[in-house]
């Protein structure tokens, strides 16, 4: 976890509408190879993304790979 020292901004997730608190994400993990990561919260699913077309900046809405259901909130 030492790692990384500071956060630099380096891609925005965008997954639909901002202003809905169903949106709100609230744990976020990489897989070992940092290709996908998964991001869960208040939604009940945990959607993988892939990690490069985080990167590439050149879409409105970001869609998951796969989506997962859960019969729980993820949150905090």
């Amino acid at each position: 976890y030492a790692r990384y020292s500071k956060f630099v901004v380096r891609g925005v997730l965008r997954n639909g509408d901002l202003l809905n608190s169903a949106n709100v994400i609230c744990y976020l993990s990489f897989d070992r190879d940092e290709e996908y990561f998964a991001a869960a919260g208040v939604s009940k699913k945990v959607k993988i993304f892939e990690f490069q077309s985080l990167m590439n900046g050149m879409v409105d809405i970001h869609y998951p790979m796969i989506e997962m259901s859960s019969r729980s909130k993820l949150s905090c």
